[in-house]
């Protein structure tokens, strides 16, 4: 069972306008709303593949740096002892080049 874990909203920032280059970096940003979290875990999706992990981050941050590929969606979860949460909505970025 677990127990109070962090509703997530994410965003990413500098995602106003797409990015005419092959890679960009771009902060990915949640609400923590837990204080039982030993850390999250920050997945990517590129295309139709299953989610991967692409990175994680201690208890009690929110925010990550991520260099954005081409056609890549990401979101976040958060574990402790109990779990890994359910996992926050979904946030795309798009790159052209």
């Amino acid at each position: 069972m677990l127990k109070g874990f962090c509703t997530i909203a994410v965003i990413m920032i500098g995602l106003a306008a797409d990015i005419y280059a092959a890679q960009a970096t771009r902060t990915l940003r949640w609400t923590d709303n837990s204080d039982d979290e030993d850390g999250c875990i920050i997945e990517a999706q590129r295309g139709n593949s299953g989610w991967l992990e692409v990175g994680r981050v201690g208890a009690n941050q929110n925010s990550f740096v991520l260099t954005v590929q081409r056609n890549e969606c990401y979101r976040v979860r958060c574990f402790n002892r109990w779990g890994v949460s359910a996992p926050s909505n979904q946030v795309c970025g798009r790159n052209y080049v």
